[in-house]
């Protein structure tokens, strides 16, 4: 059965002007599920190189690498608009071993394993 109405629950760590970490639990098949993303924006000076943001410290490696591109839905019609893009890097906490089937709820916050894989990508952001 598709589930339409997926529940989720978005956690913002960091927002800074060319990068932003959060984490997101999501429901899905009776269960909940945890990621961590970092969005990097264009204006990053990484923007480019893929090889350092799927090598960012993620829980289990990356398993998601994204270029998401946006822009007004008419076009651009003004000097002020214009178009968007940003790389969205993640990772999932559903591998053998990280006790998949029994994630907890948002509603009890953020486990501490989530919590540990972001901070230190926060860590390894800081510097760059």
């Amino acid at each position: 059965m598709i589930e339409f109405l997926r529940k989720s629950v978005t956690f913002s760590y960091k927002r800074e002007a060319h990068y932003s970490v959060y984490a997101k639990a999501w429901y899905y098949n009776g269960k909940w599920n945890w990621n961590v993303y970092v969005d990097i924006a264009e204006s990053h000076d990484k923007f480019d190189d893929i090889d350092w943001a799927i090598g960012l410290p993620f829980h289990g490696g990356c398993t998601l690498d994204d270029l998401v591109v946006t822009s007004p839905a008419r076009g651009i019609r003004y000097d002020f608009q214009k178009e968007y893009k940003k790389v969205t890097v993640g990772c999932d906490f559903n591998h053998v071993g990280d006790n998949y089937n029994n994630h907890p709820s948002p509603e009890e916050g953020v486990p501490y394993y989530v919590t540990l894989c972001v901070k230190e990508l926060i860590e390894a952001l800081k510097d760059e």
